[in-house]
């Protein structure tokens, strides 16, 4: 048995490489209010930047072991005004910010469908990842003619998930490249959540 694994390991450092790669996405969106005397009643902007890095090891020519991390921060302000009656009570919520942090941390296998020194190269990872968010709320309301600040934060939390990234990799020179990545994470394992944890990206990838 231990001469089979010494030839494995002995194979795998013939073959190994690295892949390595750097994503940033941004996105930004702006939803008017409604008209209200003529004017609009302000605004909701929302904005999210995330930067990522994945690490693979190609211990087969096709085969690797990923790690991976990525980091968002999410900002929403919203300036669309709501007016409250609570019995003879009634107060205005002028303005609300939302700020969110989302960080995944995984590890995998990834498989590439093409030869490392291919002009394209589409892979496939899955694996598992730790899914850490927390978040932070301020409404700013108006109580006659006074303005309260109202703070709110939710703790951290962190949840085990796992996590599957299609990538494709356009290869300009021998060692560095363009890749386009879409990446679904999954919370507690439920695979219905894909579709709701959906990140895009585009970067940099180098191989050594």
């Amino acid at each position: 048995m231990r001469f089979v694994l010494l030839f494995i390991l002995s194979m795998s450092s013939a073959l190994c490489y690295v892949d390595l790669g750097v994503n940033y996405s941004y996105s930004k969106r702006k939803v008017d209010g409604v008209e209200v005397n003529g004017s609009m009643n302000g605004q909701a902007v929302s904005e999210s930047a995330t930067i990522s890095a994945n690490w693979a090891w190609y211990i087969w020519s096709y085969t690797a072991l990923e790690f991976n991390y990525s980091k968002t921060k999410g900002q929403i302000v919203d300036t669309r005004q709501i007016e409250i009656t609570d019995g003879s009570d009634t107060f205005t919520i002028k303005k609300s910010v939302t700020k969110t942090q989302t960080e995944v941390k995984g590890v995998g296998i990834r498989q590439s469908f093409a030869k490392k020194t291919a002009k394209i190269v589409p892979s496939l990872a899955i694996g598992y990842a730790v899914l850490t968010t927390s978040a932070q709320r301020e409404l700013l309301v108006q109580i006659g003619s006074s303005q309260i600040s109202s703070p709110d934060e939710i703790p951290e939390e962190s949840t085990a998930s796992s996590y599957a990234t299609f990538s494709l990799r356009f290869q300009f020179t021998k060692l560095m490249g363009i890749t386009l990545g879409a990446k679904a994470v999954m919370p507690d394992m439920e695979f219905e959540e894909a579709k709701n944890n959906m990140t895009y990206s585009a970067g940099l990838s180098w191989i050594f």
